[in-house]
């Protein structure tokens, strides 16, 4: 874990309400891993102290990017910065996902933003020669991360509850489709990042399809609040079904069975 000055490359609006921000930060891309985080401040007076918590998105070549909503006023400091301008880094905390030496087949399972970190572990797995699919589900069409974020070789399916764009319903859906096996069969591993439901609803699904999966067969991400990112605070502390833990430390991805719903 490292503290940085990273400077701002490019930041702007990608989807309806959801920015890019890409930063030059060496000190801290080298090391990033998909599924962990990086703490970054903005701003002046008030708002230095004032933190957000924000998964990679993307990592590499001295670069690290971020997918994010402005929600709380540490976001939208953010939001306010310009190329040029310095952010403070601290990173990367906490642990990723990890992908078994023998795993070939990945599944990846996305709600809304929780997209974001998965675009790293599918441009790793790739590169790696892995076969991924990824489903992803919104509320509408113009709230899925457009196609082109991913690497060309990811098979990209989607859901929506309008149905304006995919399958018309939730992306749990998307795991039976019309004449093909069940594909949580054909994964080796799936990747999940959402609400408690999403997590809940898979845990369920897994359960009516396979007997006995690997311990790490199916890793979630959890939500929650850091604050010194150091794991002394004990504000980033979440129950689980294995204890508490901290997201700067033993989180923010754990195994899907661990997570309290």
């Amino acid at each position: 874990m490292k503290l940085a000055d990273c400077v701002v490359l490019t930041n702007r609006e990608v989807m309806p309400g959801a920015w890019l921000l890409r930063l030059a930060a060496p000190g801290i891309a080298g090391s990033a891993r998909p599924g962990q985080l990086v703490l970054l401040r903005a701003g002046r007076g008030s708002l230095p102290a004032l933190r957000a918590a924000l998964p990679v998105h993307r990592a590499g070549r001295g670069e690290l990017s971020l997918l994010y909503r402005p929600e709380d006023d540490a976001a939208l400091a953010l939001a306010c910065c310009r190329p040029g301008e310095s952010v403070l880094g601290q990173g990367p905390l906490g642990r990723g996902f990890v992908v078994a030496p023998a795993s070939r087949h990945l599944l990846l399972v996305a709600q809304d933003l929780g997209v974001a970190p998965l675009v790293a572990l599918a441009e790793a797995a790739t590169a790696a020669g892995l076969a991924v699919t990824l489903l992803a589900g919104a509320v509408a069409a113009s709230a899925l991360l457009p196609a082109a974020f991913l690497p060309a070789e990811v098979e990209y399916r989607v859901a929506t509850s309008d149905g304006s764009l995919g399958c018309h319903g939730s992306v749990l859906d998307l795991l039976t489709p019309p004449g093909e096996p069940p594909l949580l069969l054909w994964a080796d591993q799936v990747f999940a990042v959402g609400p408690p439901w999403l997590y809940q609803e898979l845990v369920r699904a897994i359960d009516g399809v396979r007997i006995r999966p690997e311990a790490d067969f199916a890793q979630g991400m959890l939500q929650g609040q850091l604050g010194c990112g150091l794991g002394a605070c004990l504000g980033c502390a979440v129950e689980t079904r294995r204890g508490t833990i901290y997201l700067c430390k033993q989180g923010p991805v754990v195994n899907l069975r661990d997570i309290l719903f």
